[in-house]
Order: C-alpha cells, then structure tokens, then sequence
C-alpha cells in the first residue's frame, strides 16, 4: 500500500537536456557584462501567505499546494538562493497580482536561473547542456521515452591549429 511506497520510492532515471548552456529552463534569458546581470526571463518568484484568510487555492492550485510553494521558498530564503522584496519596488502586472499582504515575492541573486541550478544540484542531477530536443517518442522497451535532438558544437573560427 501506501506505506510500502513511502518507505522504498520506486528508482528513477531523471535526465535533463537543456538547450541552452546554463540552467535556464522558462527561466533562461540572461545577459552579463561584467558584475552585471540582467535577467530577461522570470524575474520574481511569487508565493502566497498560506496563513492569509484569502489563500484559499483555484486554478487548478490547492492550499496544500500554496503551502509546499511557501516553504520552498522560505528555504531557498534561508540557503540565501532568493531574497524577499517590497511590494512598491515592482510594477503591478496581470500576472503579478499586487494584494497587499497576500503575495510575498522574490527575486534571486544572479537571476532566476539559480533556482533552477539549486534544484538540480540538491537532486544530484547533472544536465546535458547545449542540446535541443526535436521529438518525444516511446521507447523500445516498457516505461521509457526515446528523444532526438541535436548537440549544439561551437567551433573555433580564429583559423588556429588544434
């Protein structure tokens, strides 16, 4: 039964292909120059108060739900990966509903990306980089998937021997 799963969780084969060279996922769209980053993708990672009477989950996102994005958050908060901002210091967007005292949001030092690094680096995942992904198919055998894509291979252009 349940209890059997909970104590033994079935063996998983976790890979990730990302295309681009870091750790973007939907968060990916960074540009550097010098200390500088800017961060062109998710800029804010927003969560809700669970203890706030309004938190009452929809769209498809339960209170359990709210709750487990809370605490995710406040331990990404306590590895120093994300810091809390103010309200007043971001623009009010469709997306980023402003209820005052509802949403607690967050940026990332080094742009949203580390969050994404942090995640597969507690996992002991280690992604394939530069490499896109053209089709998801069943694979040969029961359970598995077989992908196709392409390794990105960057080529010296300086006209220098190897």
């Amino acid at each position: 039964g349940d209890d059997n799963y909970k104590a033994r969780p079935p063996t998983l084969d976790l890979r990730v292909y990302e295309r681009a060279s870091y750790p973007a996922g939907r968060f990916g769209a960074i540009a550097r120059c010098k200390s500088a980053i800017a961060d062109l993708g998710a800029q804010v990672l927003s969560t809700v108060d669970p203890a706030d009477f309004r938190a009452l989950g929809g769209h498809g996102v339960s209170p359990d739900d709210l709750t487990l994005a809370h605490r995710i958050a406040v331990g990404l908060k306590e590895v120093g990966i994300i810091r809390e901002v103010d309200d007043g210091r971001l623009c009010e967007t469709e997306e980023r509903m402003v209820w005052e005292g509802l949403w607690v949001h967050h940026v990332a030092m080094g742009g949203m990306s580390k969050v994404l690094g942090y995640f597969l680096s507690v996992a002991g995942v280690e992604p394939s980089f530069d490499v896109r992904i053209d089709s998801i198919r069943p694979g040969e055998q029961e359970g598995s998937i077989r992908l196709e894509g392409v390794q990105r291979q960057y080529m010296d252009t300086s006209g220098s021997d190897p």
